[in-house]
Protein backbone atom coordinates (compact mmCIF):
# COMPACT_ATOMS: atom_id res chain seq x y z
CA UNK A 1 0.00 0.00 0.00
CA UNK A 2 1.16 3.29 -1.07
CA UNK A 3 1.79 5.91 1.82
CA UNK A 4 -1.23 8.80 1.61
CA UNK A 5 -1.50 12.12 3.25
CA UNK A 6 -4.47 12.64 5.09
CA UNK A 7 -5.21 17.00 4.31
CA UNK A 8 -6.48 16.46 0.95
CA UNK A 9 -9.09 14.19 2.26
CA UNK A 10 -9.47 16.84 5.14
CA UNK A 11 -9.90 19.40 2.33
CA UNK A 12 -12.28 17.26 0.36
CA UNK A 13 -14.55 16.78 3.73
CA UNK A 14 -14.50 20.86 4.36
CA UNK A 15 -15.85 21.30 1.03
CA UNK A 16 -18.20 18.68 1.34
CA UNK A 17 -19.84 19.69 4.31
CA UNK A 18 -19.40 23.32 4.79
CA UNK A 19 -17.69 23.03 8.23
CA UNK A 20 -14.52 22.10 9.34
CA UNK A 21 -13.81 18.99 11.57
CA UNK A 22 -11.26 20.34 13.67
CA UNK A 23 -11.08 23.93 14.80
CA UNK A 24 -9.42 26.85 12.89
CA UNK A 25 -6.32 27.10 14.60
CA UNK A 26 -5.21 23.50 13.34
CA UNK A 27 -1.12 23.51 12.51
CA UNK A 28 -0.69 20.97 8.93
CA UNK A 29 2.31 18.91 9.34
CA UNK A 30 3.01 16.30 7.04
CA UNK A 31 1.36 12.95 8.62
CA UNK A 32 1.20 10.11 6.60
CA UNK A 33 0.45 6.30 6.67
CA UNK A 34 -1.84 3.94 5.11
CA UNK A 35 -4.83 1.86 5.61
CA UNK A 36 -4.76 -1.68 7.00
CA UNK A 37 -8.06 -2.98 7.13
CA UNK A 38 -10.96 -0.95 6.34
CA UNK A 39 -14.23 -3.46 6.52
CA UNK A 40 -17.48 -3.95 7.54
CA UNK A 41 -16.86 -7.18 9.05
CA UNK A 42 -14.72 -6.72 12.53
CA UNK A 43 -15.52 -8.43 16.04
CA UNK A 44 -15.74 -4.81 17.82
CA UNK A 45 -19.37 -5.00 18.51
CA UNK A 46 -18.62 -1.87 20.55
CA UNK A 47 -18.10 1.78 19.17
CA UNK A 48 -13.90 1.86 19.95
CA UNK A 49 -10.74 3.88 19.38
CA UNK A 50 -7.45 2.86 20.03
CA UNK A 51 -4.34 3.69 19.31
CA UNK A 52 -1.82 0.75 19.28
CA UNK A 53 2.12 1.22 20.02
CA UNK A 54 3.15 -2.43 21.33
CA UNK A 55 3.66 -5.68 19.31
CA UNK A 56 1.17 -7.27 22.00
CA UNK A 57 -1.66 -5.28 21.91
CA UNK A 58 -2.00 -5.75 17.65
CA UNK A 59 -1.36 -9.47 18.21
CA UNK A 60 -4.57 -9.60 20.42
CA UNK A 61 -7.15 -6.90 18.07
CA UNK A 62 -5.53 -8.63 14.59
CA UNK A 63 -8.00 -11.79 14.96
CA UNK A 64 -10.73 -9.23 15.76
CA UNK A 65 -10.35 -7.80 12.55
CA UNK A 66 -10.71 -11.02 10.27
CA UNK A 67 -12.36 -14.29 10.09
CA UNK A 68 -11.56 -17.77 10.63
CA UNK A 69 -8.69 -18.33 9.68
CA UNK A 70 -7.04 -15.59 10.37
CA UNK A 71 -3.67 -14.23 8.01
CA UNK A 72 -0.71 -14.25 9.71
CA UNK A 73 -0.52 -10.92 12.19
CA UNK A 74 1.58 -8.21 9.79
CA UNK A 75 4.71 -6.96 11.09
CA UNK A 76 4.80 -3.41 12.74
CA UNK A 77 7.69 -1.19 14.11
CA UNK A 78 6.09 0.05 16.80
CA UNK A 79 9.80 1.91 17.57
CA UNK A 80 8.91 4.75 14.27
CA UNK A 81 5.04 3.37 13.81
CA UNK A 82 1.30 4.03 15.70
CA UNK A 83 -1.58 1.92 14.74
CA UNK A 84 -5.20 3.68 14.92
CA UNK A 85 -7.93 2.06 15.33
CA UNK A 86 -11.77 3.67 14.53
CA UNK A 87 -14.82 0.81 15.29
CA UNK A 88 -18.51 1.46 14.83
CA UNK A 89 -19.63 -0.90 16.60
CA UNK A 90 -22.56 -3.61 15.76
CA UNK A 91 -25.60 -2.49 13.45
CA UNK A 92 -28.42 -4.19 12.24
CA UNK A 93 -28.09 -3.71 8.42
CA UNK A 94 -25.92 -2.70 6.02
CA UNK A 95 -24.91 0.92 4.73
CA UNK A 96 -22.74 1.66 7.73
CA UNK A 97 -19.30 2.77 7.63
CA UNK A 98 -16.38 3.92 9.48
CA UNK A 99 -13.17 6.30 7.86
CA UNK A 100 -10.33 8.31 9.91
CA UNK A 101 -9.76 10.67 7.03
CA UNK A 102 -7.96 13.60 8.43
CA UNK A 103 -5.30 13.82 11.14
CA UNK A 104 -3.33 16.94 12.42
CA UNK A 105 -1.65 18.53 15.26
CA UNK A 106 -3.14 21.11 17.43
CA UNK A 107 -1.47 22.72 20.45
CA UNK A 108 1.01 19.62 20.61
CA UNK A 109 -1.61 17.42 20.34
CA UNK A 110 -2.62 14.59 17.98
CA UNK A 111 -5.94 15.44 16.42
CA UNK A 112 -7.95 12.28 14.65
CA UNK A 113 -11.37 12.82 12.74
CA UNK A 114 -13.43 9.80 12.21
CA UNK A 115 -16.66 10.00 10.35
CA UNK A 116 -19.37 7.72 10.76
CA UNK A 117 -21.79 6.96 7.94
CA UNK A 118 -25.58 5.88 8.27
CA UNK A 119 -28.12 4.92 5.56
CA UNK A 120 -30.86 7.33 4.82
CA UNK A 121 -34.30 5.80 5.12
CA UNK A 122 -34.32 5.58 1.06
CA UNK A 123 -30.97 3.74 0.93
CA UNK A 124 -31.24 0.12 0.13
CA UNK A 125 -29.44 -1.83 2.51
CA UNK A 126 -28.64 -5.63 3.17
CA UNK A 127 -30.06 -7.14 5.96
CA UNK A 128 -27.02 -8.37 7.62
CA UNK A 129 -25.28 -7.26 10.90
CA UNK A 130 -22.08 -5.02 10.23
CA UNK A 131 -19.40 -3.91 12.59
CA UNK A 132 -17.67 -1.64 10.79
CA UNK A 133 -13.67 -0.73 11.75
CA UNK A 134 -10.89 0.80 10.09
CA UNK A 135 -7.15 0.63 10.86
CA UNK A 136 -4.48 2.97 9.92
CA UNK A 137 -0.77 3.00 10.09
CA UNK A 138 0.98 6.16 11.19
CA UNK A 139 4.31 6.38 9.78
CA UNK A 140 5.70 8.26 13.04
CA UNK A 141 5.28 6.84 16.61
CA UNK A 142 2.41 8.72 18.81
CA UNK A 143 1.80 8.18 22.49
CA UNK A 144 -1.62 9.90 22.69
CA UNK A 145 -4.39 10.88 20.22
CA UNK A 146 -7.57 13.29 20.52
CA UNK A 147 -10.66 11.64 18.63
CA UNK A 148 -13.19 14.07 17.21
CA UNK A 149 -16.31 12.40 15.12
CA UNK A 150 -18.54 13.60 13.27
CA UNK A 151 -21.84 11.75 11.60
CA UNK A 152 -22.74 11.87 8.08
CA UNK A 153 -26.22 10.31 6.87
CA UNK A 154 -26.65 8.68 2.80
CA UNK A 155 -28.76 10.03 0.87
CA UNK A 156 -29.97 7.72 -1.59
Amino acid sequence: MAPRSLKPAYLLLLVACGEPPLSPNVAWIPITGSTIVQSNLSDFSASTRLVVGDTGTWRTIWPKLHGVPTPPVPRVDFANTTILLAALGGRGTGGYSITIDSIARQDGRLLVHVTEVSPGRSCGVTEAITLPVHVFLLFEPVATVDWKASARELRC
